[in-house]
């Protein structure tokens, strides 16, 4: 059975026993100051499984973090900026595909 079919009947499963399924979503603070730990949450996430937070900071520089979700599809995971300027923030699932990608974290000295 191709992948895009057992998709299909996952989604006609789920339809018939009345189980709605969220569109994964994140959030962070908007501003934070250098040093200061913010968190990283999120909904939707398939339950049982690892997200990864990929910030990418001023100067292409990268850092990236792994979040357990729980049974309740959320996560959370604290991170801290080193350096001042914008922050674009990910949440990506275990083959790299973003899940949520349209955070920003702005950091002032």
């Amino acid at each position: 059975m191709s992948t895009s079919v057992m998709r299909l009947v996952a989604l006609a499963s789920s339809l018939a026993c009345g189980v709605a399924f969220a569109a994964p979503s994140g959030s962070v603070p908007s501003v934070a100051s250098v040093g200061r730990s913010v968190t990283v949450t999120g909904s939707g996430f398939s339950p049982g499984t690892m997200v990864t937070i990929k910030v990418s900071g001023p100067n292409q520089s990268v850092s990236m973090g792994a979040a357990a979700v729980g049974a309740d599809g959320r996560m959370a995971l604290p991170i801290v900026a080193s350096q001042p300027g914008s922050h674009r923030i990910q949440i990506l699932d275990a083959s790299g595909s973003t899940l949520v990608g349209n955070l920003t974290l702005v950091v002032t000295p």
